[in-house]
């Protein structure tokens, strides 16, 4: 899997949990509006960090 395929699925997967998030509040679901914001919170950082030590791109 190339940098780039991986990039587009973290960013569309971090935009439906923003919008679920965002509809979870709105609907005041707080326990769907807490797992959606920690979602969010590991899979940023996980895409953003994860990448130096893979070396299948190399």
């Amino acid at each position: 899997m190339t940098k780039r395929t991986r990039f587009k699925i973290a960013v569309a997967t971090l935009i439906y949990l923003a919008c679920l998030t965002v509809y979870a509040v709105a609907k005041d679901l707080s326990d769907i509006a807490s797992q959606g914001m920690a979602a969010i919170m590991v899979i940023a950082p996980v895409y953003i960090f994860g990448d130096s030590w893979r070396k299948s791109d190399q």
